[in-house]
């Protein structure tokens, strides 16, 4: 009789933490869709029409790489300032925000509850 609120104890710890990891995963990829989205609008300020929509999947990241390089380029210098705020910062933040997206699902308890709860690296 003891040992049921112990027992009870770590089932509702071990819940939580799928709870919690489960939740950040999400919430990482919606600041990947979110990101995504930001720099799509930009390019096209800047006349580069990317021809996706925002996808976690890794023709889409492609996609988008490609038409930030080829904007960079040909960037004048009067719309650098534009190119900053508009592209530059939400490019970047989509790099690590996937940076660390498949980082938590490579260690080795966050990797057991991605794999259970669907999750898979980018």
């Amino acid at each position: 009789m003891g040992y049921i609120p112990l027992i009870i104890i770590l089932g509702a710890v071990v819940a939580l933490f799928f709870m919690v990891v489960n939740n950040t995963l999400n919430s990482k990829k919606k600041a990947i869709l979110l990101y995504q989205n930001s720099i799509i609008e930009g390019l096209s300020k800047f006349g580069n029409q990317v021809k996706t929509e925002p996808k976690i999947d890794e023709k889409t990241f492609e996609l988008i790489e490609g038409a930030y390089k080829k904007t960079k380029s040909g960037l004048e210098a009067k719309n650098d300032n534009i190119f900053d705020t508009e592209v530059k910062v939400p490019f970047q933040s989509l790099k690590l925000t996937k940076a660390q997206y498949n980082k938590l699902i490579g260690k080795r308890p966050y990797s057991f509850v991605a794999s259970l709860m669907g999750h898979k690296t980018i």
